[in-house]
């Protein structure tokens, strides 16, 4: 059928100039026709379409024609993994190239490798589409390499698989020369450990692994490797995050705390507290002074606290060098476990979430405050606001709480709305009493 928009000529126009002249506007009209007929137009332009249907192979383009497309999407759309196939096609609409028994098979075994549910399995294809062309036989193989490189059971990969599913694109002698690379270049390093927090890492070629390990050695200004296994064991998203964007942080870090209290800080002792807390190289340094400046003016008053996290009257540049910016216990809770129960009173209700709040987080750090969502902290506070009249609130005590927000209201006997209106008001009312200090 002869096609007259004029969009739809010049994406045919685009097409014949890859395909050849052979395809005629009507096989390009039809094309398009039969994807819209699965996948209608607001999700993938028609442009797309003509594109997505040419392939290279070598210096030859082939066309996938209407009645292939068809049978492609006739087989898959009878498959029960057809909403993560489309949702593959949409973010990278080249894979109507792959076999469509194979893309079929390939979903098969990873449901049946790790149980995963389709709402698990749409996510999967959604953030790695190309991982419908990889044959189904390798997938187990694969997964037990990276089973092996992570230290822990099969099952457990699934979790690494929903997070990184490009690992299953990863054949079994790369994954073992990304292991290999990574173990010459840092010594000592705790792969799986780092793996687990990041397992994007896998992602980053074994070349740029040794090039990755060399420059943080330079920008950090670290004598010995043994200081880069630190800072990645303490940081692994330095694995994986932007060289200038992490050289740009701790440039804008060293800056700023030089420049705090007339010279107070040498640029040496800076980067001491950088290698002793590399989370601190995602931050802005006006965010770790003002982070800083707040936990000073709420935790150095002895006699209402029960404790002094410093004592009164201490510039907070000697209580950074003295303490770190992030040392083996966090700056904010400097209590023990025993002694947070006793300040927090006898509340009941959430008193079981303190205990496992303070066993989880009490080794937090400056870096994780900084890095901890506002919405996060504030549950907590809203927990706080609720202790009876006459007890303690605990203002001081700004972690996370491990429950999302719906199962917080619900903990409390309020809505959900009414918990993020607290929440709201909560913000305000916190970032007042702060500056009012």
């Amino acid at each position: 059928m002869q096609r007259a928009s004029s969009v739809r000529c010049r994406a045919a126009v685009d097409g014949s100039a890859r395909v050849g002249v052979t395809n005629s506007l009507n096989e390009f009209g039809a094309a398009i026709d039969v994807w819209h007929s699965f996948i209608p137009p607001v999700a993938l332009p028609e442009r797309e379409v003509i594109t997505a249907c040419s392939c290279s192979d070598g210096d030859d383009w082939t066309w996938c024609s209407p009645d292939e497309l068809r049978y492609r999407f006739n087989t898959w759309i009878r498959s029960p993994h057809w909403p993560a196939i489309r949702a593959a096609l949409i973010e990278d609409p080249t894979m109507i190239h792959v076999d469509p028994l194979c893309a079929v098979e390939t979903l098969d075994a990873l449901a049946a490798e790790f149980e995963f549910q389709s709402t698990t399995l749409y996510k999967v294809a959604k953030d790695c589409p190309r991982i419908l062309s990889v044959d189904a036989r390798e997938i187990p193989m694969r997964l037990d390499t990276v089973r092996q490189i992570f230290g822990k059971a099969r099952k457990d990969v699934g979790d690494i698989v929903k997070r990184f599913p490009a690992v299953v694109l990863f054949a079994t002698d790369d994954l073992w020369d990304w292991l290999t690379v990574l173990q010459a270049t840092a010594p000592g390093l705790d792969i799986p450990k780092v793996l687990r927090s990041k397992p994007t890492a896998l992602g980053v070629s074994p070349q740029a692994i040794a090039e990755r390990i060399r420059y943080l050695q330079r920008t950090f200004e670290c004598e010995e490797v043994s200081q880069v296994v630190a800072l990645i064991q303490g940081s692994p998203q330095l694995l994986v995050q932007n060289s200038d964007t992490i050289m740009s942080n701790v440039e804008s870090i060293v800056e700023g705390l030089v420049a705090q209290g007339d010279g107070a800080f040498s640029r040496q002792e800076v980067f001491a507290l950088l290698r002793n807390s590399p989370n601190l190289a995602h931050c802005q340094a006006e965010s770790i002074l003002t982070t800083a400046s707040w936990l000073e003016t709420h935790f150095v008053d002895e006699e209402r606290w029960g404790w002094a996290t410093w004592q009164p009257g201490v510039p907070l540049e000697a209580m950074l060098k003295t303490r770190g910016l992030a040392g083996r216990r966090p700056l904010g809770i400097s209590a023990t476990y025993e002694e947070m129960l006793e300040i927090s009173g006898s509340c009941e209700r959430w008193r079981g979430d303190l205990e496992r709040l303070l066993e989880k987080k009490r080794a937090s750090s400056l870096g994780y405050l900084l890095t901890t969502s506002k919405t996060k902290r504030n549950r907590l506070w809203w927990v706080l606001d609720r202790t009876p009249e006459g007890e303690q609130p605990m203002w001081g005590l700004n972690t996370t709480l491990s429950k999302t927000t719906a199962a917080v209201a619900k903990a409390y006997g309020v809505t959900k709305k009414e918990l993020e209106a607290d929440l709201e008001e909560m913000e305000s009312w916190g970032a007042g009493r702060a500056a009012a200090g």
